[in-house]
């Protein structure tokens, strides 16, 4: 993968530190995911939501820029984790359609979003793979770079003005919410379960296996946002969904 290359051109560490190299870059860019879905994704209740996507994707642009140009590995690092602070988009986009569209269409709006998502992270390393194997490393990071200003224009122009849902809240009250709904949301901690148990195996040779079990586990929440069958007579549903 690009990793493999970038740590092979590094010049200001050993042979034997690549590896090194290799396993910490990702678990930054990870890292920087998951504080922006901690510490980012929350405002999306609390401010306007087109804002908020360009602001996300004009900082990751900006910074990606610096990824393709830097020769420091310490600049490398930090840049990748801010990155992946950034990288919350798509976070913010499915709460987004959830919204647009009508309640009788919301399930499909979901699930062309999410689908779009993890089809973007298997597509993202097949071709990352294949530019890293017979061109530069920077060469990947400066199609991202590319995509990602195509992007900021798509969104620019499409994405509507929509008003933040709260006002009388503050960043530390949404930020408590999340603690309350673990015990007051059943749900949303099952759906939230069956995440982390897809996401757990989004590394490495079981790429394809978790692409497939998310793929399955939102056909089913489909198919239960679709289903006109009664809770008690819908075997999946009651499997599922809480009661």
């Amino acid at each position: 993968t690009d990793y493999n290359r970038i740590a092979q051109y590094v010049s200001q560490v050993r042979a034997t530190d690549r590896v090194l190299i290799r396993c910490r870059i990702p678990t930054l860019i990870q890292g920087g995911y998951g504080a922006g879905l901690l510490l980012i994704a929350p405002l999306g209740d609390l401010v306007r939501r087109r804002s908020l996507l360009l602001c996300c994707v004009t900082i990751s642009t900006t910074l990606t820029i610096g990824l393709c140009i830097t020769r420091s590995l310490v600049v490398f690092e930090t840049l990748s984790f801010l990155v992946g602070m950034a990288s919350v988009v798509p976070q913010i986009m499915i709460p987004l359609a959830a919204d647009l569209a009508p309640a009788q269409r919301r399930a499909t709006a979901i699930s062309i979003v999410l689908s779009g998502l993890l089809l973007g992270v298997l597509m993202a390393r097949v071709v990352s793979g294949i530019i890293a194997q017979f061109a530069d490393w920077r060469d990947v990071f400066f199609m991202a770079l590319g995509l990602q200003t195509a992007v900021l224009l798509a969104l620019w122009m499409t994405v509507p003005d929509y008003p933040p849902k709260t006002k009388n809240l503050t960043y530390l009250d949404i930020m408590w919410s999340m603690v309350t709904i673990l015990f007051s949301e059943p749900e949303v901690v099952q759906a939230c379960l069956m995440g982390f148990c897809g996401s757990a195996f989004l590394t490495g040779n079981l790429l394809v296996w978790s692409i497939s079990c998310y793929g399955l586990i939102y056909l089913v929440e489909s198919f239960l946002g679709h289903s006109d069958l009664p809770p008690r007579r819908c075997t999946v549903r009651r499997f599922f969904v809480s009661r």
